[in-house]
C-alpha cells in the first residue's frame, strides 16, 4: 500500500461452519425442553403434594363432621326426651290439679251435706209444731237452672196424727238496678206453688228453679203454714244454703 494513503475499508473473510450452528441450535432446543420438562415435573410433584394435603385435610374435616353429627344426634335425642318428659310432667300436673279441684269440690259438698243433715238430727229447742231443718239449692246442669230441697221436721212430741200444711218459696234479688222478689211460681212453673206437705216425723220438699236472665239472686225466703198450728219462716243468703 502506498505510503501516506489512509485505509478506508478492511474486509475480513472467515470460513463458514454450518455444523457448529446446528450444534448451537440443538443445544438450545435441548435446554428449552429440559427447562419445560423440569417445570412440568416440579408442577406435577408440587400439585401432587398439595392434592395429598387437600385429601388429608378433607378426610380430617369429614371425620370431624361425622363426629359432630353423632354428637348432634345425641343432643337431639336428649332434647326430645326432655321435651317428652316436660309434656308428661305438664299433663300430670294438669291431671293432679283437676283431681285436687274435684276432691275439694267433693269435700265441700260433703261438708255442706253434713251441715245440712246435722241440723236435722240435732234440732234446736223450739215450741213450733214444725221446724225448717234446712234448705239446699244446687246447680242443675244448665245455665241459671237449680234444684232445691227443703226438709221439714216435726217439732212437737205428738206423732200420732200427721200434720198438714203448705210451704212457700220466694227468691229475692236485683234486676236492672231494682230489688225484685220472685215467687216459686215465677221461677218454677212446673212446681206447685205453694208446696203442700203431710208429715208425721219429717217431710222432704223439692223442685226446680229457673232464674230469669239479668236477675242476680241474693236471698231465699221459706215460709211454712201448718194447718191449725201457725206459721214459721226462715231466710237463707244466696248461695250459702244450710240448715
Amino acid at each position: 500500500m502506498p505510503s501516506g494513503q489512509s485505509l478506508k475499508h478492511a474486509l475480513v473473510v472467515r470460513p463458514h461452519n454450518p455444523r457448529r450452528r446446528r450444534i448451537y441450535l440443538v443445544l438450545s432446543v435441548i435446554a428449552v425442553v429440559a427447562l419445560v420438562a423440569g417445570a412440568y415435573w416440579f408442577g406435577e410433584s408440587r400439585g401432587g403434594y398439595l392434592h395429598f394435603q387437600a385429601a388429608e385435610q378433607l378426610a380430617k374435616s369429614n371425620q370431624a363432621l361425622a363426629t359432630q353429627s353423632r354428637e348432634n344426634a345425641k343432643l337431639q335425642l336428649r332434647v326430645s326426651f326432655l321435651e317428652h318428659s316436660l309434656k308428661l310432667a305438664d299433663q300430670s300436673d294438669v291431671i293432679i290439679k283437676k283431681s285436687l279441684i274435684k276432691q275439694q269440690g267433693l269435700i265441700n259438698d260433703l261438708q255442706r251435706q253434713l251441715a245440712f243433715y246435722r241440723g236435722i238430727v240435732t234440732p234446736p229447742e223450739t215450741d213450733s209444731a214444725v221446724r225448717i231443718a234446712g234448705l239446699q239449692v244446687l246447680p242443675d246442669g244448665s245455665a241459671r237452672a237449680y234444684r232445691f230441697q227443703i226438709v221439714l221436721v216435726r217439732g212437737d212430741e205428738d206423732s200420732k196424727s200427721p200434720l198438714r200444711g203448705t210451704c212457700s218459696v220466694t227468691v229475692s234479688g236485683e234486676r236492672n238496678g231494682k230489688e225484685v222478689r220472685l215467687s216459686l211460681g215465677a221461677v218454677s212453673p212446673d212446681t206447685p206453688d205453694p208446696l203442700k206437705f203431710t208429715l208425721r216425723y219429717f217431710a222432704n220438699l223439692s223442685g226446680s228453679l229457673h232464674l230469669p236472665a239479668g236477675f242476680t239472686p241474693h236471698q231465699v225466703d221459706v215460709s211454712v203454714d201448718v194447718r191449725g198450728k201457725g206459721k214459721i219462716s226462715a231466710s237463707y243468703s244466696w248461695p250459702a244454703f244450710r240448715g
